[in-house]
């Protein structure tokens, strides 16, 4: 079984004060670009290889998290989903700009077996999940009604 959370897209990811940051309207503009590939995420990856992009790419992570101090001091940029990206971006030295990648758009989904469906604890956690998606700011905080 699966739950729907939301609708996601690809932008780029890189320092406020980049010297390119200005001049990325199009996929084409992305040449001057070069790039840092999270590998947990395989449609970036294809998006750079088609555009023929994959010469560009200078730095491989295994996630996101490091990205962000990295970015800031350098020129260096990374194709990631908007919502992450523009928490990194309220909390480090950088902006997110939105080229036209010709990526599609992705879901983000939770699934869980049958034998999970009735489990309480699941329940609880699918309720939790749920909820957290529906919220248009960052959790800061868990309700007294969330907790175990």
């Amino acid at each position: 079984e699966q739950l729907h959370l939301l609708d996601e897209r690809y932008v780029v990811l890189l320092r406020h004060d980049h010297p390119l940051a200005d001049s990325l309207p199009d996929r084409a503009a992305l040449q001057a670009l070069d790039f840092v590939l999270v590998a947990s995420h395989v449609e970036p990856a294809k998006a750079l290889r088609l555009l023929g992009l994959e010469p560009r790419i200078r730095l491989t992570l295994p996630h996101f998290h490091v990205a962000p101090s990295i970015l800031e001091s350098s020129d260096l940029a990374v194709v990631m989903p908007r919502r992450p990206a523009l928490r990194f971006a309220a909390r480090h030295a950088l902006q997110v700009v939105e080229p036209d990648l010709g990526l599609p758009p992705f879901s983000v989904s939770i699934h869980w077996t049958w034998r999970a469906a009735s489990d309480p604890g699941h329940q609880w956690l699918r309720s939790v999940v749920r909820a957290m998606s529906r919220m248009s700011t960052p959790l800061k905080k868990m309700p007294e009604r969330w907790a175990c």
